[in-house]
């Protein structure tokens, strides 16, 4: 396969159980091995890096990963303060005060009160506020490119709606590149740019369906 996501655009993924979906997202951030072909972001061929190279780029928080399932994704001896600012750790941004404040804005920027959540754990939350906690952990080093693997899967028709609203919001304010799998057609027909199809090994690539 051969794809493409542009900044600023919502590319939906979509195909059956096994059909390779989450194994593609996997390779774009190495946690799949890839035995042929390349993957590039932001001109940089990631597939290309070993070492101390691969190390470094991780860490620019360039490329970020948003898990089905935000239970299992977030350490749950953390708190929701400390793993939003995890990211910001990494990337060695600022001062822990500023990377609190960074942590804060990232959450008010998925809908949520840093003052009233920062300190609970994530077992203390709902399924939609992990997720939400999960996305903002996500978008708080501002990447150029946002995998999202079934991010709404687990969630109410509520809180899916939420979520998928907030990713197309969010891809116009960070103009960032967001790849969404999903096996729901209807999860990305309001928010996918382009939707590409893979079956059998191969993949189609289309505009989704008309926007109500």
């Amino acid at each position: 396969m051969s794809l493409n996501a542009r900044s600023g655009e919502i590319l939906g993924v979509i195909g059956e159980t096994g059909s390779g979906k989450t194994t593609l997202a996997r390779s774009v951030v190495g946690l799949a091995p890839v035995t042929g072909g390349r993957v590039t972001v932001d001109g940089t061929e990631v597939t290309a890096l070993r070492g101390r190279a691969l190390r470094e780029f991780r860490r620019t928080g360039s490329i970020q990963y948003l898990f089905q399932d935000p239970l299992r994704s977030l350490d749950p001896d953390l708190t929701v303060g400390a793993l939003v600012a995890e990211p910001l750790a990494v990337t060695g941004t600022g001062t822990r005060e500023q990377r609190a404040a960074g942590a804060a804005r990232a959450l008010h920027r998925v809908g949520l009160d840093a003052a009233l959540l920062a300190d609970r754990l994530p077992g203390q939350l709902s399924g939609g506020q992990r997720q939400r906690v999960a996305l903002a952990r996500a978008v708080v080093t501002q990447p150029r490119l946002l995998l999202a693997d079934e991010p709404v899967s687990a969630l109410d028709a509520s809180n899916r709606n939420h979520v998928l609203r907030l990713l197309d919001r969010l891809r116009a304010e960070l103009d960032v590149a967001v790849v969404v799998i999903s096996h729901d057609l209807s999860s990305l027909a309001g928010i996918a740019d382009r939707i590409a199809v893979l079956y059998r090994g191969g993949w189609s690539n289309r505009a989704p369906p008309q926007k109500c």
